[in-house]
């Protein structure tokens, strides 16, 4: 249980909206999509085989990106591409978007890189937790251009090394995104749960 994040690749259909293909890819998840419009569909359809389970399964939608608890990269996303809305959709995601993600995070990763960290001391229950953290001064353009939030389940708001290992992988994944994603075919969608 916590603050699911995931970026999806659905493939560009001919007269369907975002908005249809997400209907159709949950009418596949729950089994009503008829023989025929199923057959229709096929060259959209991405096949996804879990070995782990020994199950396959068919969906419009291909995982390209996934974060757990990286409130703040989700609170981006809440103010960036879903107009303020913290609702479990799915949205539309544009090249200019993954460039602006990007840009915030190498300003704010470039800001932290070289600081010193301070050693934060927390008592749960009987345990006592040790982690390293930024001071406020230090994390203050993280602050500003890129904070944390509280939510349900949504994981730490320190500015901590684990803030940093997120803002390191995001800025990696993000521009093999750029670099390689077809945004001419394909869409790029957010989503998150909880």
């Amino acid at each position: 249980m916590g603050l699911d994040m995931f970026l999806y690749k659905a493939k560009k259909q001919n007269n369907k909206t975002l908005k249809n293909i997400i209907d159709l890819n949950e009418r596949i998840n729950n089994n009503e999509l008829t023989g025929k419009e199923r057959e229709e569909m096929i060259p959209f359809i991405f096949h996804i085989e879990v070995k782990e389970i020994n199950y396959s399964y068919d969906s419009f939608f291909k995982e390209v990106m996934y974060w757990r608890k990286a409130n703040h990269i989700h609170n981006w996303f809440v103010e960036n591409v879903q107009n303020g809305n913290d609702d479990c959709n799915y949205y539309e995601v544009k090249d200019y978007d993954i460039e602006d993600l990007l840009n915030t995070c190498e300003k704010v990763y470039e800001s932290l890189k070289d600081k010193e960290t301070i050693t934060k001391t927390e008592k749960y229950g009987n345990e006592i937790y040790s982690k390293q953290i930024y001071t406020e001064n230090d994390s203050k353009l993280a602050r500003e251009l890129l904070p944390t939030v509280e939510g349900f389940f949504f994981g730490e708001t320190d500015y901590d090394e684990y803030y940093f290992e997120t803002l390191e992988r995001t800025i990696e994944k993000l521009k093999e995104i750029l670099k390689d994603f077809d945004f001419d075919n394909n869409y790029l969608i957010y989503s998150s749960s909880w």
